[in-house]
């Protein structure tokens, strides 16, 4: 078995230098969502059908090859459907565990960010490395408050949250609990709706 104890800031510092994954004949998801590290990552390419990869100096765009699959297979369905483009956040290092900012999870190459941003501008071209890195995702709450923005809301919003939750391979997909609500209110009869989990900050992204 493998014990993980409480990192240093060093320990995140080496995780972060490391620029290849493991060599492995079979990837492997090693302990948990929070205290893991992943053998055999593959990378995602950082254009496919319907998704642009975005903060590419972060370097953490690896992962286990069944969330690769998951990911290209959401954003060919994005795009069969003309929903728009999907805006693909943070995966893994190239071996997993504790990043220098931002989570404490993505640490097995199990778990994906996606924006719910859909830009015009990605349906016709391909974003520039500095506007991958600049860009950011809005809050699509009124002000930070409770209440949808319809201004960064729509029902292709909603499609592609039914589109994601109905994959058998996804567990649970957060996101903020005024959309939670809101969901429920406008979906309740609808199965897929359980699988989305109520956390804080998750207003930008799921």
């Amino acid at each position: 078995g493998i014990a993980f104890i409480e990192c240093r800031a060093d320990d995140f510092n080496r995780w972060a230098l490391v620029s290849q994954p493991t060599r492995s004949s079979e990837a492997r998801s090693i302990g948990t969502y929070t205290a893991g590290c992943l053998s055999g990552a593959a990378a995602l390419p950082l254009n496919g059908a319907g998704y642009q990869v975005m903060r590419l100096s972060r370097k953490r765009y690896y992962g286990h090859p069944d969330l690769i699959r998951f990911i290209e297979h959401l954003g060919q369905s994005v795009a069969d459907r003309h929903l728009g483009v999907l805006f693909i956040g943070d995966l893994a290092q190239p071996r997993g565990g504790p990043t220098l900012t931002g989570h404490r999870s993505h640490q097995t190459g199990l778990d994906v960010d996606i924006w719910f941003l859909l830009s015009q501008q990605a349906e016709s071209r391909l974003l520039a490395f500095n506007e991958r890195e600049s860009w950011n995702a809005p809050s699509v709450l009124l002000d930070h408050s409770d209440t949808i923005d319809v201004r960064q809301w729509s029902k292709a919003n909603e499609k592609i949250l039914e589109i994601a939750a109905v994959m058998p391979e996804v567990d649970r997909i957060f996101v903020n609990p005024s959309i939670k609500r809101h969901l429920c209110r406008n979906h309740r009869s609808q199965n897929w709706v359980k699988k989305k989990r109520p956390r804080r900050k998750h207003d930008d992204h799921f």
